[in-house]
């Protein structure tokens, strides 16, 4: 992030420069010229058509970008954890608030009995809810109803519930005021523990109300409002579960996705949108492949040294964050690794010195408890 803020910064300031790109000052392509810096900006997902490079600047999508300044963001991406492109998101995420991967599979949901009381067919719209969020393709999320309240991960209540122990309704989750419903955020790597429904919301479309199981149930699964950003941190029953954490590769806000906060005042069916379902993928996937490494280009660097350009194929389930890493022949133990959030399939590693090494890009989801591995490549760099 530290990286694209200076670079747009970047553009806004060199716009008031006073640099001459005439045809009559010397230019090469940048590509050929410069294939780190080309690497680099190429990876951020900057259009490089036409890109020139001139002795202190580098011109790309019509802008002039101080050499020198994008050189220290090179150096800050080499020694930074993240070095992917981070300014496009949508669906947000609690910074902890996450389930951990060995418990989305099989939970358990109870329907209290206050359920019935609500207006309209809520109980069938929690089962279908249900059903939709384990038909999303390549997310290992499922639920199994159950009869015991005290064994399920999450429990449906209508808010205006008696008789309900406060170990699973708190306080806060009772007569809601307006028109909002309420779901509980995970905690201790488990499923929010409790959605409740507003029982003065009515509507007359069972569309809606499956709308808002879908949306209450992300909560639980650690999804924020896709607008959270501007919400600020976010007190749930009294604890501050604090600020938003944005996912790399949908859009900014999605007014169409179930997890957006107009749910409750719109009368439109929400069904996942396609960045929905890469939210939910990227937390918790399934089906993936082994990552394979499909080019490697070697650039000259030093006469001790290169720059390495991969590019993996096109993965079967994009995971949300890729590793590249080398290996010396003789070891499992990587020596230098290089960390992508990014949704393009090039990376590339830097100043990587001569000798034979193994290289494999691993992928991992967001939550970082499920790796997929990558196929090792051998190649001498020379």
């Amino acid at each position: 992030m530290i990286a694209i803020v200076a670079l747009i910064s970047l553009r806004c300031s060199t716009e008031q420069d006073d640099v001459s790109t005439s045809a009559s000052q010397q230019y090469e392509d940048l590509r050929s010229a410069a294939p780190e810096i080309y690497g680099y900006l190429e990876c951020q997902g900057f259009d490089l058509a036409g890109a020139k490079l001139y002795d202190e600047y580098v011109v790309v999508e019509g802008v002039a970008i101080r050499r020198d300044l994008i050189s220290k963001n090179i150096e800050a991406a080499e020694q930074s954890p993240t070095n992917g492109r981070t300014d496009q998101y949508v669906v947000s995420l609690t910074p902890t608030g996450v389930v951990d991967f060995s418990n989305v599979t099989n939970i358990k949901y109870y329907i209290h009995s206050s359920i019935a009381n609500l207006t309209g067919d809520w109980e069938g719209a929690i089962h279908d809810a249900l059903d939709d969020w384990e038909n999303i393709s390549n997310c290992r999320v499922s639920f199994v109803e159950t009869t015991s309240i005290s064994s399920a991960d999450i429990r449906f209540f209508n808010d205006a519930a008696t008789g309900v122990s406060t170990s699973y309704m708190p306080v806060c989750a009772r007569n809601i005021p307006g028109d909002s419903h309420m779901a509980a955020y995970p905690s201790n790597g488990e499923p929010g523990s409790w959605v409740s429904i507003n029982n003065h919301w009515n509507t007359s479309s069972q569309g809606n109300r499956e709308t808002i199981i879908r949306h209450e149930v992300g909560h639980t699964l650690g999804l924020r409002h896709d607008n959270s950003s501007s919400e600020g941190a976010v007190t749930s029953c009294g604890v501050n579960i604090g600020l938003s954490v944005k996912l790399t590769g949908t859009p900014t806000v999605e007014s169409s996705s179930v997890m957006d906060n107009s749910v409750f005042t719109s009368t439109t069916v929400r069904n996942f949108t396609s960045n929905d379902k890469k939210a939910a993928t990227f937390l918790y996937p399934e089906g993936q492949s082994a990552v394979v490494i499909n080019t490697l280009t070697q650039y000259y660097k030093t006469s001790s040294s290169k720059d390495i350009k991969f590019t993996m194929t096109s993965p079967s389930v994009r995971m949300y964050r890729y590793h590249v890493e080398r290996l010396p022949p003789w070891s499992s133990t990587p020596v230098q690794t290089s960390e992508y959030v990014t949704t393009s399939n090039t990376f590339w590693m830097y100043n990587v010195p001569h000798g034979t090494w193994r290289f494999r890009i691993n992928g991992l989801n967001y939550g970082e408890d499920v790796t997929t591995p990558g196929i090792m490549k051998t190649v001498t760099v020379q």
